[in-house]
């Protein structure tokens, strides 16, 4: 008597139908004298099915379908590693033969699990945490199956069933604090015992910006604490905090696949308390303040106070717009006076082609001055052109000369408003400086040409008072700061003048 190993062919017909097919045997035989055992189990459920008396059936080859309802195992058969044992003899009296055959076969059905995933939402952030995990969690049931842990292969599958099929939402406590302007430290009070836990979403959010900050925390540690630590500052704002892990309890009962997720808040004010600092010390030193500083100032005297109580009261829209205010104060920069005029002094050639930016004496305030960027504008052609160096310097560099050769290549001034933006640091404290200036040059020289009775210009004398009327129009209109008023007068009197042949311009 001898005993022989051999396998199977087991194939998935559908959902509910198992096919069984033994082709041949070494050493071989078509005839199968008695069954001893041929039966099917669940080795999650434990339910065994019973097919001693329908396969294998003589002769061989033969082949058997079974149902999950014939097998007891409902209207499908359920996601699990099955195990297929059998043994069977063949007898024979001449040749005298008596040989049993023994089969011991494994198979896999995830056609529940399988479909879910197909399933699964793949669109927001959290969905595709999740997701990625639930399909990396199934990739390990094949390779667990083909290095016949079976038993490992069973509990991602019942993991994955519970995921997948009985997954309930519980709630995530967190405190989450700012220690350092570039780390917010969230502290949970769950902890999970647990292998199967992934899936996980976090991020940061700036409600102000509805910028976000991903980060990743896989719940392992055992102070259930994370550090989110940034390169840099965290922008000034509201955080909302979205943390969320994914478990699956195996082993104790059903519905224990949890979705744990929770909500925190955190205020950032960094940005915006070095700033006010560093703004009201500025503030200290104008000789002059405007009504607009005084009003900024009184505002921001509060302003972090106010911010606290809008977030203590839980009124973060509130808390942002403050914020948003403070910021605009800020980025607005501080305005000194600053005064833009062509020289008064020298030649009329040095005059018509220098252009004086200055401050006042004393006007600027103490510090160093850094990032300094300043540009004048012709605003009738809207040509700028950058000044020669940086400007201020420090807090006695009051005046830059700007010279029509070196920065437009003209040999003068033509006519125009002129815009003068002086900007720069002094600390973190941002300032924001602009000037005006009118040329009026040439409309002069023509007015004096035709006042003269010059020759050149004898077809215009006739329209000597409109010129005149124009020329005021442009001084009155820029003393009331209509800069469009002036220039438009500006250029009706060069349009008067094209056919003017007295080279003033």
């Amino acid at each position: 008597m001898a005993t022989y190993n051999y396998n199977n062919t087991i194939t998935q017909v559908d959902n509910a139908t198992i096919n069984f097919e033994l082709l041949s045997v070494v050493p071989p035989t078509t005839v199968v004298t008695s069954v001893t055992y041929s039966r099917f189990t669940n080795q999650i459920t434990g339910v065994i099915a019973n097919m001693a008396a329908s396969f294998p059936s003589n002769p061989l080859p033969n082949d058997y379908d079974l149902t999950s309802t014939a097998a007891g195992m409902g209207s499908v058969f359920g996601d699990s590693v099955y195990r297929y044992e059998s043994s069977w003899n063949y007898t024979n009296i001449s040749p005298p033969v008596n040989d049993d055959y023994e089969s011991d076969d494994y198979f896999l059905v995830c056609t529940a699990i399988d479909a879910a995933i197909l399933a699964l939402p793949y669109v927001t952030d959290a969905e595709i945490e999740r997701k990625d995990y639930i399909v990396d969690l199934r990739a390990e049931v094949d390779v667990n199956f083909a290095a016949a842990a079976y038993s490992t292969a069973n509990a991602k599958i019942e993991a994955l069933t519970e995921l997948l099929f009985n997954l309930t939402t519980e709630n995530l406590t967190f405190v989450a604090t700012l220690p350092s302007a570039d780390q917010i430290t969230l502290t949970g009070s769950n902890s999970f015992l647990t292998t199967y836990i992934g899936g996980w979403y976090n991020v940061l959010t700036n409600t102000l910006t509805a910028v976000e900050y991903p980060y990743t925390w896989n719940f392992t540690t055992p102070s259930q604490s994370k550090n989110v630590t940034q390169s840099f500052n965290y922008p000034d704002g509201v955080y909302l905090n979205y943390s969320s892990a994914l478990v699956a309890y195996v082993g104790i009962g059903p519905n224990t696949g949890k979705l744990y997720g929770g909500l925190s808040y955190v205020l950032v004010t960094t940005g915006i308390t070095a700033g006010i600092t560093a703004w009201q010390a500025a503030y200290d030193q104008l000789v002059n303040p405007t009504q607009t500083q005084i009003d900024d100032n009184t505002f921001l005297d509060g302003a972090l106070a106010a911010i606290q109580a809008a977030y203590d009261a839980q009124l973060y829209n509130d808390t942002n717009d403050l914020i948003a205010q403070v910021q605009a104060i800020l980025s607005g920069g501080i305005g000194i006076a600053m005064y833009l005029n062509l020289a008064t002094t020298g030649t009329k050639a040095y005059k018509e082609q220098n252009m004086l930016n200055y401050f006042l004496s004393g006007s600027l305030p103490s510090g160093t001055y850094s990032n300094q960027d300043s540009t004048l504008t012709n605003t009738i052609t809207n040509e700028a052109w950058s000044f020669p160096s940086a400007y201020p310097a420090n807090a006695t560099d009051y005046t830059e000369i700007l010279n029509s050769n070196d920065l437009a290549t003209v040999s003068k001034w033509t006519d125009a408003v002129y815009r003068s933006n002086v900007e720069f640091n002094i600390g973190s404290t941002f300032y924001q400086c602009l000037g005006y200036c009118l040329v009026l040059t040439g409309m002069n020289c023509v007015i004096t040409k035709l006042t003269q009775s010059a020759d050149s210009c004898k077809s215009l004398q006739k329209q000597l008072g409109k010129l005149v009327s124009l020329r005021q129009m442009a001084i009155e209109s820029f003393n009331a700061g209509n800069f469009t008023g002036a220039n438009s007068a500006i250029n009706k009197f060069n349009n008067v003048t094209s056919t003017c042949n007295c080279g003033c311009r």
